[in-house]
């Protein structure tokens, strides 16, 4: 749905979905005969389903408020490869995201000024389709490793912070900016190796200013 209110200075829109994929492909090391191997496999059966709203609003003639919402609740209905990871969140996908922006735009004598000002959070995410499980060593026998510990496959929810000035002509525009201003350290993705006793950590960008 998408509606207007307030006198036009109200934006609503919205969406409910509910999505069955089939073969999901999913990338993992995987302990093998022959060593660690990097596989692109199949999850059988997942499901997705959940709400997305979203807002702005016209504060006044230069001020506006955007805002956003979405929740997913994610399921693996079955997965062939590893069977006992049935019932567990679909990997990559986070419970809910949010994020609030403030936005000024101004005429200064004929030229443009901007600023934007956001905000976005996102929860806690697993990054496998193995989570709490602990695989016993017994399913990897004659492969020379011990029990696997998948519980570090799930990362913490971060928010970042994002900052923007601009100016601008018909001809021209210049901008400076910062990317997560406030420096958070957060974890972007995790590639677990866990039979093989590690992960592959990608740590998200630092404060990034232009």
């Amino acid at each position: 749905f998408n509606t207007t209110l307030a006198d036009g200075r109200l934006n609503v829109n919205g969406a409910i979905f509910h999505t069955e994929v089939d073969d999901m492909q999913f990338f993992e090391f995987f302990v093998s005969p022959f060593g660690l191997s990097r596989v692109v496999e199949n999850i059988d059966e997942v499901t997705l389903k959940g709400f997305e709203l979203g807002a702005a609003y016209q504060i006044t003639d230069e001020l506006s408020l955007v805002g956003g919402y979405s929740a997913i609740d994610s399921e693996i209905d079955k997965n062939t490869i590893r069977p006992y990871t049935k019932g567990n969140d679909v990997p990559n996908a986070a419970d809910f995201t949010a994020n609030a922006a403030l936005q000024y735009v101004k005429d200064i004598d004929g030229l443009e000024f901007t600023a934007w000002l956001e905000y976005a959070y996102q929860w806690d995410m697993w990054f496998h389709t193995v989570q709490d499980d602990l695989v016993p060593a017994t399913l990897f026998e004659g492969f020379g490793v011990g029990d696997a510990d998948f519980s570090k496959t799930q990362v913490d929810g971060y928010g970042i912070t994002n900052l923007r000035f601009g100016l601008s002509s018909e001809t021209w525009k210049v901008a400076v900016f910062a990317r997560n201003l406030l420096d958070e350290d957060y974890v972007a993705e995790v590639i677990t190796a866990a039979e093989f006793g590690g992960a592959f950590i990608h740590p998200g960008a630092a404060r990034t200013a232009g």
